[in-house]
């Protein structure tokens, strides 16, 4: 098949299959998915005194988690081995793409503080001593959400970058990790259209989103692995259709896909 990385029209109504897709894609390997996102989870709770390296480390959790869901949809099960070996062959892009666009936001954020003269206010997301511990509550079971907390809102964090101009863009992630196109080709092609063709689908697509996140850490932080692996998924399904024109779940090999996209 011929792709062209160029975004389709697609219904609005398309986001219901891409949900259904999404929790097929994470019933293959769903304990060693969730494990994965687990260990990120739990990664940045650690690290909370930075809300910048702990929103790094959120967003790749769900980085990692579209390169896991193109994995698995080239085949009907994956072991945690072959799931790692993916987290580690896309380390390098992943790391720079998170660390990228959380640290320009965060850049932006501290300038008016900065140009105020309140150094301190600035470098509070850099480094926060004054976040309360991890271990803060009385009982273990809402020690353990409370963990889940903060990975959920650096997600939150992560998700509006999506939408602020020149910062990033929906699919950019998906264009560079896949078909290593450059950052400002894959932010053009990952903007492009999509407010034109598909302001329905994409709308609908971040509704459930930040509703699914909003809803997560009001009621069930402790979630957070499973929750970040079906927008993981979510986010690839959507990716795949609008520009692959790719709209079942099947066996897609990644090599073949990238050997016949054109990309112009």
């Amino acid at each position: 098949m011929n792709h062209n990385l160029s975004p389709k029209p697609v219904p609005a109504i398309a986001v219901l299959r891409w949900a259904r897709q999404a929790g097929d894609l994470i019933r293959r390997g769903f304990i060693a998915w969730v494990a994965l996102m687990a260990v990120f989870c739990i990664a940045a709770s650690l690290v909370r005194t930075s809300v910048v390296l702990a929103t790094v480390l959120s967003s790749m959790a769900f980085l990692f988690g579209i390169r896991v869901a193109a994995l698995v949809d080239d085949t009907s099960e994956r072991t945690i081995g072959e799931m790692v070996g993916v987290v580690m062959g896309g380390f390098g892009v992943t790391l720079r793409y998170a660390g990228v666009v959380v640290l320009t936001v965060a850049v932006l954020n501290a300038l008016p503080a900065l140009l105020l003269g309140n150094i301190t206010a600035a470098l509070r997301p850099f480094h926060n001593p004054g976040l309360q511990s991890i271990w803060s509550a009385t009982d273990t079971f809402t020690a353990i959400n409370e963990m889940f907390v903060l990975p959920i809102a650096g997600m939150l964090m992560f998700l509006c970058c999506f939408i602020m101009p020149l910062v990033a863009s929906t699919f950019q992630y998906h264009l560079i990790s896949f078909f290593g196109v450059n950052w400002r080709q894959a932010y053009r092609t990952g903007r492009a259209g999509l407010p034109r063709m598909n302001i329905g689908a994409i709308f609908g697509f971040y509704l459930v989103a930040f509703g699914l996140l909003a809803l997560t850490v009001a009621f069930a932080p402790i979630a957070a692995p499973v929750v970040f692996a079906f927008l993981s998924a979510f986010s690839y399904v959507a990716f795949r259709e609008i520009y692959l024109g790719i709209g079942t779940n099947r066996k897609v090999a990644l090599a073949e896909l990238r050997a016949a996209a054109s990309f112009t």
